[in-house]
């Protein structure tokens, strides 16, 4: 399916949703709050679809948006609960570092030509067509990120799709992120609008859309970080019967076999490796390596006793030994 039949049946849905809910629209904003975010793709979704959300998988987004799957609800954990409560001290902050004064915006922009294809943004910059996506991240989130002084700087992927996302629907040429990293880590970037990469980035959300609207069968990204979860939300129990699989499925198990005993090469070459630096550095605290960047620590590690709760998994295992 081509982007632009694509586009077509986004906007098609997008219709009959506004038709059977009545909306009021105007050419740039309206509130979708009665349809939900099923029934479009909103910036949040951009890294997703692209497969760029360690957190998310495409198949996820896709069999949530289909109503298939219940969105996990996030609503109650601590990152979200504390991003919630600091995003007016973000936005405070902001001005503050930058002299730019911001305004929330309330409603969602529309893409001109693609209806499913929406924006909710955290701020706009007062007499400025630019806008703010805030961002409260822990410590361990801010080696993804730059300074915020380098001329080029560097951002956490999903976070520049997200604002790239919104610079397709608003039309506007720069946004501007303010991320939040604890104590007293404040960083401000500016990102430019990247045609090319809005371009590429409208292609994959328009595929995605297809993909939703479709009826048809969709299979996960194998080697996406949360497939394994994926899958087991797909098939969550056992019918108990045996099965026999087709040929393609022996490819696989080969393949499994081989790079699980390549692993098994490489984890002991590297653990005899590290016998030989442990052996060389004998009872030292530490150790450099010329030509090395960094080097090695040695210290006591204690840990405490603790129990672990019961729980139940659903696990795949290969016998050598007849199934049945």
């Amino acid at each position: 399916m081509t982007a632009a039949s694509t586009c077509r049946n986004g906007n098609a849905l997008a219709t009959q949703h506004n038709q059977e809910n009545q909306m009021e629209t105007t050419a740039d904003s309206r509130d979708l709050s009665i349809e939900g975010p099923r029934f479009y793709m909103g910036g949040s979704d951009a890294a997703t679809a692209a497969n760029m959300n360690p957190y998310k998988s495409r198949y996820a987004l896709i069999m949530e948006k289909r109503g298939a799957w219940q969105p996990e609800d996030i609503s109650d954990l601590p990152a979200v609960r504390f991003g919630n409560e600091l995003e007016a001290f973000i936005a405070d902050e902001f001005s503050l570092r930058t002299d730019l004064k911001v305004r929330r915006h309330s409603g969602a922009i529309i893409h001109p030509e693609h209806e499913w294809m929406v924006a909710h943004i955290d701020r706009r910059i007062v007499g400025q067509n630019e806008g703010l996506e805030i961002k409260n991240r822990g410590s361990a989130m801010a080696q993804h990120y730059g300074s915020g002084d380098d001329e080029a700087p560097r951002i956490y992927a999903p976070d520049m799709l997200q604002c790239q996302h919104y610079m397709a629907c608003t039309g506007w040429d720069r946004w501007h992120l303010a991320v939040y990293f604890g104590g007293g880590d404040f960083r401000t970037y500016q990102i430019e609008r990247d045609d090319e990469l809005i371009d590429g980035l409208i292609e994959i959300e328009a595929e995605c859309w297809a993909q939703i609207t479709s009826a048809d069968p969709v299979q996960p990204e194998w080697s996406a970080p949360t497939v394994g979860k994926d899958i087991l939300r797909t098939y969550p129990g056992t019918t108990g019967e045996i099965v026999t699989l087709g040929e393609e499925a022996q490819h696989w198990h080969e393949v499994a076999v081989m790079a699980g005993e390549k692993a098994k090469q490489y984890l002991a070459a590297r653990e005899a490796a590290l016998n030989h630096l442990r052996w060389e550095i004998g009872e030292a605290a530490g150790a450099m390596i010329p030509g090395v960047d960094g080097g090695y620590t040695r210290k006591l590690r204690k840990r405490k006793a603790y129990s672990v709760e019961a729980s139940e998994a659903m696990v795949m295992a290969y016998t050598k030994k007849e199934v049945g």
